[in-house]
């Protein structure tokens, strides 16, 4: 910015001197990547909506501690609203894998009317013969937060931080795996699985400086409408800002 000075001669004639000051590093105004890692699990009521499904029962329940959320974004910026840093707007896009660990040998397939459903082929007379079985959902996300900094012994650059707001994402890959328990041969499936091609997480978040908390709640289920039970995942973990 510029910076002008008013200087008086031996003569008592004044002149204004014009300097161009270079802004300070700006910590809100750059570029970042954001890495979150967590865990997935679903539920068949939308605790927001109270909407529900109560045809869901005797769907495949989740190994929850195997059941990892991985979000990486790029392209992660903040831009400052008030000038005293206390608010600001965050956005980027990015990459979401959702891995659903299925307990007990089962998976998901889709029956003979397009709708999936839960499938116990791998468990003949009951007995599990898998080690692994899971569903992978990757979206791209793009979210859209409000932060609110609170500056610790008053630094700007130390602070903890609330923030909330939405995430939209737009499927871009899918797919099942299971691995046998006796000679880990493995079989994948990329199908669609009728999962939604948009979905929208309410988000909310805490933390200090570069880490911090997150919790995703998606808004829309995890299958289209009429094609597979009414799931809403969520994801909770750590989030880490380089």
């Amino acid at each position: 910015h510029r910076v002008v000075v008013v200087e008086r001669d031996s003569e008592g004639r004044t002149k204004e001197i014009i300097y161009y000051k270079r802004n300070s590093y700006n910590w809100s105004s750059r570029w970042n990547i954001l890495f979150e890692l967590g865990f997935n699990s679903y539920s068949d009521k939308n605790h927001f909506t109270g909407a529900s499904d109560k045809t869901n029962l005797g769907y495949p329940d989740l190994h929850s501690s195997k059941s990892m959320n991985v979000a990486l974004y790029p392209v992660f910026r903040t831009f400052r609203i008030t000038k005293n840093n206390l608010l600001n707007i965050q956005t980027g896009i990015g990459f979401d894998w959702g891995n659903y660990r299925f307990e007990d040998g089962w998976t998901i397939v889709k029956d003979s009317n397009g709708k999936i459903v839960p499938s116990d082929q791998y468990r003949p007379n009951g007995i599990n013969q898998l080690s692994k079985s899971k569903l992978t959902t990757v979206y791209l996300n793009v979210p859209l937060l409000l932060k609110l900094n609170i500056p610790v012994s008053g630094s700007s650059r130390k602070h903890f931080y609330l923030s909330a707001g939405i995430i939209g994402g737009f499927k871009i890959g899918s797919h099942t795996k299971v691995k046998y328990a006796d000679g880990g041969k493995k079989e994948k499936d990329r199908s669609s699985f009728n999962l939604n091609l948009l979905r929208y997480d309410l988000t909310f978040r805490a933390g200090y400086r570069w880490v911090g908390f997150y919790f995703n709640y998606q808004m829309t289920p995890l299958f289209e409408n009429g094609k597979g039970h009414k799931l809403f995942p969520y994801a909770i973990g750590l989030s880490f800002k380089i």
